[in-house]
């Protein structure tokens, strides 16, 4: 059986500063068919410091949702049908995250602050630029939600790990 190797951090030798893979190396992760492929994790994280920040390719320091997720709420189908479309848009409104909805043919859809709608991390996207451009432009308008994001530190990449293996749910993946 095939293997598929993946790094969620590393320390590049150059700048001896610690990275997060990439969101397209998450989402292959997450896309891949597990019946095909034994995943093996680096565990090289496991010796990094939890407290040390974690920066992108570029060396720019990154930032991240400060909160566990495992607190994201999981809303059932039954509780879909009792609110109406916006309901996940009132709680996001109230500064909590928005949840995860599950349909009725079991797939869930990820409306939360740090992933995208299929559960994928989004740990490269937060640089300051970014922070700053899109939070307080007129396109996301929500300069208030700036003090929602902390520097990203190894501790955080690696609880969001457990979570996102947790979340694959499927039975044929054999992690070692």
């Amino acid at each position: 059986m095939k293997t598929v190797k993946f790094r969620p951090l590393r320390r590049i030798k150059k700048t001896g500063k610690i990275t997060v893979a990439s969101y397209m190396e998450w989402n292959r992760l997450r896309c891949a068919d597990y019946s095909k492929f034994i995943l093996i994790v680096n565990d090289e994280y496991k010796k990094l410091p939890k407290s040390e920040f974690v920066y992108n390719h570029k060396g720019e320091l990154l930032y991240f949702f400060d909160y566990n997720p495992a607190d994201v709420p999981i809303y059932d189908s039954v509780v879909e049908r009792i609110f109406d479309e916006n309901w996940l848009d009132r709680v996001h409104a109230n500064k909590k995250p928005f949840g995860i909805r599950w349909s009725d043919s079991t797939k869930a859809s990820y409306r939360m602050d740090g992933a995208d709608c299929v559960g994928t991390p989004t740990f490269s996207f937060f640089t300051q630029e970014y922070i700053s451009d899109y939070f307080c432009s007129s396109v996301g308008g929500y300069p208030e939600r700036i003090f929602d994001f902390n520097p990203l530190t190894v501790g955080t990449v690696v609880k969001w790990l457990g979570w996102f293996l947790w979340q694959l749910q499927n039975s044929r993946l054999n992690v070692r």
